[in-house]
């Protein structure tokens, strides 16, 4: 027998969630949060989530459940009618191995596309990125954008690398399709190196979401001080990266990308995928460095600890460890 764990991360309570197994009950939630299910037998099942309009949803937008025992062997189940599953199998001598099932569901377009959005905390924990790869930096930022003919610049306030983003931001604005807010045409991104920066916004330090389709903010694990982290920004209405000397508030929830610590053997085509099974594409830039050329949206540390997902305005202004929260439009 097994304990399945599920999230709930959106949608209107409260819920009701079911299993397709007529010996449980179903569960009655009041909130957002995490919940389980006990007495499990071993084998997939379809966990059903219905909230308050009426909607459900199926292993399918922002619901997460793991079977958990011990385990020592894996091996990856192919696809089923069930979500997509990866067993671990300890075999003790008894007639009835002990398994253990993490399945990874299908997340929300907009999380594919944007990402989730992570606080400092996060990007700076050594385990974020997959073995391989690191969190990218200020140093390698702005390395970047002078390798597409940017110039860096810092006075008393801010940083900035001059003129490099047109190629680097996703193309188009709102008017025709695109993701960006609608700007001069002579700040509309080209996206010709391939890098897909998308006008994710952020979470601010009391938890409000703010600012998609104007700007792109990522994490670096480089800090200011006990309190303030070093973040690049894209902007919809100019062509430069840019940061504040004096913010941001480690609090704050933004994207985050990895680059791979070395472009030895690289292949073009090449792809990175982290522990939750999200492939990403990835693209070797004219700074000779791998970049992700999409935004990390994965919810667990590269050691398998589940990175909590922290929703309530008090609940996130008091963080101080990593913690992801849910962009509310």
């Amino acid at each position: 027998m097994a304990t399945i764990y599920y999230s709930i991360l959106n949608g209107s309570p409260p819920f009701v969630a079911s299993l397709e197994i007529s010996s449980l009950p179903n569960n009655n939630h009041s909130a957002l949060g995490t919940y389980q299910f006990n007495d499990v037998p071993n084998g997939g099942y379809k966990l059903v989530v219905t909230d308050s309009n009426g909607c459900k949803f199926e292993s399918n937008v922002g619901v997460n459940f793991t079977i958990v025992i011990p385990t020592t062997t894996t091996t990856t189940l192919p696809p089923t009618t069930f979500p997509p599953t990866t067993t671990t199998t300890t075999l003790p001598p008894t007639t009835a191995p002990p398994t253990t099932t993490t399945t990874t569901t299908t997340i929300s377009p907009e999380v594919i596309v944007f990402g989730n959005s992570y606080n400092w905390w996060v990007a700076a924990h050594p385990l974020i990125a997959p073995a391989g790869w690191h969190v990218s930096t200020n140093t390698e930022w702005n390395n970047l954008g002078v390798a597409y003919g940017g110039v860096v610049s810092i006075n008393s306030s801010s940083e900035k690398v001059n003129s490099p983003t047109k190629g680097l931001k996703s193309t188009g604005d709102t008017s025709s399709g695109g993701l960006w807010a609608v700007s001069s045409p002579a700040t509309i991104g080209t996206d010709i190196h391939k890098f897909h920066v998308n006008p994710a916004g952020s979470i601010n330090n009391v938890g409000i979401s703010t600012d998609r389709s104007l700007y792109a903010n990522y994490w670096t694990p480089d800090e200011v001080s006990s309190s303030i982290g070093i973040y690049k920004q894209f902007g919809y209405n100019n062509l430069y990266m840019y940061r504040s000397l004096t913010h941001y508030d480690k609090r704050y929830g933004f994207s985050i990308r990895f680059v791979k610590n070395t472009a030895i053997g690289w292949v073009s085509g090449n792809t990175l995928t982290d522990f939750d099974g999200n492939t990403y594409s990835a693209e070797l830039m004219a700074d000779g460095k791998v970049w992700m050329t999409e935004n990390f949206r994965g919810q667990h540390y590269n050691n398998g600890v589940q990175i909590p997902v922290v929703t309530g305005s008090t609940a996130w202004s008091l963080r101080t460890t990593g913690a992801i929260n849910i962009y509310i439009p």
